[in-house]
């Protein structure tokens, strides 16, 4: 019995996320200072989800967990999420984009890092800005549906 009830705090934890979680985090979620026999707990979860033949999937990347829609269902589905989960990083590029329209991808990686290529990408796929070429870099715009959606 405390197993399950192990294991259903983990799978809360994972759902209620809109980021990957490592082991140390969920232990400290499901109070249990064993991190193998949480591992043991996700690995049963995980199976609990194939043996049903769930669209959702528990993926273990870069030393993390993370709860998702498996990739065979994810873009007939997509439309559906409520709202856009953004990361921190995103949202600070895209602050800085909003505020400064046709801002250079070069200008934001000289004050920001090269992390800005990974948000502008995910910026991009969740439909909040565009990108052209100008000159040797890229000149960055929000949509419509970034107006749309923070309007």
């Amino acid at each position: 019995m405390a197993d399950e009830r192990v294991r259903r705090y983990l799978e809360a934890a994972l759902f209620m996320s809109s980021r990957p979680m490592s082991l140390e985090e969920l232990s400290r979620i499901a109070g249990v200072s064993a991190p193998g026999y949480v591992q043991n707990e996700l690995n049963e979860l995980q199976r609990e989800y194939e043996e049903r033949g769930s669209a959702i999937e528990l993926a273990y990347e870069a030393n993390e967990y993370v709860m998702r829609i498996k990739s065979e269902f994810a873009e007939k589905v997509s439309g559906l999420a409520q709202g856009a989960e953004l990361s921190r990083g995103a949202m600070r590029v895209l602050a800085l984009v909003s505020k400064n329209e046709g801002i250079e991808q070069s200008a934001l990686v000289k004050s920001l890092g090269t992390t800005v290529y990974e948000y502008v990408q995910e910026l991009m796929e969740k439909g909040f800005i565009t990108r052209s070429k100008k000159g040797r870099t890229m000149a960055l715009r929000t949509t419509p549906k970034f107006k749309e959606y923070f309007a």
